[in-house]
């Protein structure tokens, strides 16, 4: 064999390991590629049950206060219907509440014997709030047996 053939042909084996090489290294990046798309479906499928998750909690999260907003409303128009309701000061500049109350075994113990107007300044929240505390003071108190 002359020298120039041995050449190419060291050459030739040259190129077929570079290309088996080659070969290797595209099957490993398919695989690892293959792998990454798994992997990212996977994540995927989880972000989209986290997502329907989250929007189910809001969603009741939503109902639960458009609910409470709807207590509130009543509880307001019953407390404003209250309010309007009770009679003004007597004629003589005692008011009704002045007399002391006897007690009406049928009337929990607990409830708010404040029966002065709201100030003024007692804004309609701070009402709502201090009604509602009352209403769960005497919750409580029928509860427990008071």
């Amino acid at each position: 064999m002359k020298p120039q053939e041995a050449e190419l042909v060291s050459e030739i084996s040259k190129l077929q390991f570079m290309v088996t090489e080659l070969k290797t290294g595209f099957t490993s990046a398919l695989l690892e590629l293959g792998r990454i798309q798994h992997g990212d479906s996977h994540l995927r499928e989880e972000l989209e049950e986290n997502r329907k998750s989250c929007q189910k909690k809001a969603f009741r999260l939503e109902a639960l206060v458009e609910s409470l907003r709807e207590e509130l409303g009543v509880l307001r128009s019953q407390i404003v219907q209250l309010y309007s309701n009770r009679p003004g000061p007597e004629p003589d500049g005692k008011s009704l509440t002045s007399k002391p109350r006897e007690s009406d075994p049928a009337e929990p113990a607990g409830v708010c014997e404040c029966c002065a107007p709201p100030p003024a300044c007692l804004s309609r929240g701070k009402l709502l709030l201090h009604c509602f505390l009352q209403g769960l003071k005497a919750g409580l108190s029928e509860g427990t047996g008071q």
